[in-house]
């Protein structure tokens, strides 16, 4: 089975497809992604633990955070591009008081957008 093949049967049901540009350009932009999905996808060697999407958080800090929480969104670039990769460029944090602070701060100074929802959600995006 492929890189590709894996990859898309990993993600099967677990998220939301939010556009696909393939066979063109390769590129499936996803989201609905829980941080324990991304975990497995790591372990599985489907995704590269410090892969980061420009100044956001490695993958592996992503993987590690409360699937009660957090949803995660961003793209697959599929081969056979040379630059094959799942890359998270948005973090839905439904109740910011769940997650370490000194974390939020760190989104807060790096994230080129954020949302603030009332009364604890917060969504970060690394463009």
């Amino acid at each position: 089975m492929t890189w590709n093949e894996r990859v898309e049967r990993a993600l099967e049901g677990k998220v939301r497809v939010e556009w696909d540009m393939r066979p063109r350009d390769q590129i499936m932009g996803y989201e609905g992604l829980k941080p324990s999905d991304l975990k497995k996808l790591i372990e599985e060697g489907l995704a590269d633990p410090n892969e980061r999407h420009d100044l956001g958080p490695r993958l592996k800090e992503l993987a590690e955070l409360p699937d009660d929480c957090v949803s995660l969104g961003g793209v697959v670039v599929f081969q056979p591009r040379p630059d094959y990769r799942i890359s998270v460029d948005t973090v839905i944090v439904c109740d910011i008081t769940e997650i370490d602070p000194d974390l939020i701060n760190e989104w807060l100074s790096s994230a080129d957008e954020i949302e603030y929802t009332p009364p604890y959600q917060f969504r970060f995006w690394w463009d």
